[in-house]
């Protein structure tokens, strides 16, 4: 814990010297803190921090409240995706002041208040990669013309390389899905609450959701209510929508950890009823109980509750979610066309223990085989990202790396964080066991 406090301490003190105004960026932070607190302890909390008026500042905040153990400042969901790429770009904060133009990059991203800084630090993350090596590194001043993020030079034989950095960040058709099985979800929530019971719903839709019916799961859950014997492995189902299974979920685990603390309504609340890992956007609570007086967020007593857990594995949620990887090679490589030989770095969310994410790369693979390049492409690395919220920390990313590339190894060093273990079992990041 210390040396992850002294990295993102020393980031933000390097952010803050290079906003122009070190009292203003740390006044920005803590009213972003202020303003998390006053809106997590509301009755709606259906709100992002990428959503706020200042996201810039609240990405940056939940660093801070980390370093800090300001618990009731920190988004534990939101931490997940943030404090990895603060402390790896804190690792190397020596390194930024000797990359020519990563201050000017720093600073662009910091007067803005509406655009996610997520794209900007992985550019100056990979930039300050690369600058460990021997290898010299700079950024291009950006233009009204596309153009790579930065250069790499070896000083030996002054050859050149340009790298563009792509962030996939979840795209419209995702997000409307999610948002789309939270209306069936709301449509249900009403019934799994009058059960007054513990139940774990698990769906797997070979459907568009825009097909499903607002009431699915109600005629299910229904169906399962009026049985008269319960089998040990519940009630299953199967039909043109998807397949489930109806079961009870386990409820002592709730109350066996509820006797030594409270405990946050998110992934492990999840995790202990369904007994499986959850997907960040892949589960609904539906819980009775008393809230912790301290923190909102927290479960101080337990009734009932239960947990609907989801995916998508239909061929047109997978397709669509895949169009965006063509797209992005795509725009990278035009960007470097005219520049030289190149490198592409793509970075992407993959949701832990689906079988969609299988098929994703699988998918990926194929696009990059068939893909015709303008450009002189040396290399592309797709970087498949797993944020996970741990039992014992708030900031994990498993990473793992696919590689079209001939070039020597001292051009390579494709991995985004650097000092992560890596496994040894040779499973793909989203098929990692969580802890």
């Amino acid at each position: 814990m210390a040396n992850e406090g002294e990295d993102i301490n020393s980031i933000l003190e390097w952010l803050a010297i290079v906003s122009g105004s070190a009292e203003k960026f740390n006044s920005r932070i803590k009213e972003a803190q202020e303003q998390y607190v006053k809106q997590s302890q509301a009755e709606d909390k259906s709100f992002s921090i990428f959503e706020t008026n200042d996201v810039v500042a609240n990405y940056f905040a939940q660093a801070k409240s980390h370093a800090e153990q300001n618990r009731q400042a920190t988004d534990i969901l939101a931490a997940s995706k943030i404090l990895p790429w603060v402390r790896q770009l804190g690792r190397h904060v020596n390194i930024l002041s000797k990359i020519q133009g990563a201050y000017d990059r720093a600073e662009k991203m910091l007067k803005s208040e509406t655009v996610n800084p997520s794209s900007t630090m992985f550019e100056l993350i990979m930039a300050a990669n690369y600058a460990t090596t021997d290898l010299s590194v700079s950024f291009i001043n950006e233009t009204d013309k596309k153009t790579p993020d930065f250069e790499l030079s070896m000083a030996q034989t002054k050859k050149r390389v340009f790298v563009e950095c792509k962030r996939l960040e979840r795209g419209t058709y995702q997000k409307n899905e999610e948002l789309r099985h939270e209306q069936i979800f709301r449509a249900v929530e009403p019934l799994l609450l009058k059960t007054r019971r513990s139940l774990h719903i698990d769906v797997s839709y070979a459907d568009d959701l825009s097909e499903v019916p607002n009431d699915y799961l109600i005629g299910h859950l229904e169906k399962f209510l009026s049985l008269k014997i319960i089998l040990p492995t519940g009630y299953p189902w199967k039909d043109k929508y998807g397949d489930g299974r109806i079961h009870p979920a386990n409820a002592d685990a709730i109350i066996a950890e509820l006797r030594e603390s409270s405990l946050y309504c998110g992934p492990k609340m999840a995790r202990l009823l369904s007994g499986i890992t959850v997907g960040e956007n892949h589960y609904h609570l539906a819980i009775s109980g008393i809230d912790d007086s301290r923190d909102a967020r927290f479960l101080d007593k337990f009734y009932y509750g239960s947990v609907i857990t989801w995916r998508n594995n239909s061929d047109k949620s997978i397709g669509r979610k895949n169009k965006r990887i063509l797209s992005k090679l795509a725009e990278a490589d035009a960007q470097l066309a005219t520049s030289g030989a190149g490198i592409i770095h793509m970075a992407m969310e993959m949701e832990a223990d689906c079988p969609s994410s299988d098929v994703r790369q699988t998918r990926n693979c194929q696009t990059l085989e068939k893909f015709a390049p303008s450009s002189n492409l040396l290399a592309v690395y797709l970087h498949y990202l797993v944020p996970r919220v741990s039992e014992q920390r708030s900031w994990l990313i498993d990473e793992n790396v696919d590689a079209f590339t001939a070039i020597a190894k001292d051009l390579n060093p494709p991995r985004i964080f650097t000092e992560a273990e890596l496994s040894e079992n040779l499973l793909p990041a989203w098929k990692q066991k969580a802890f």
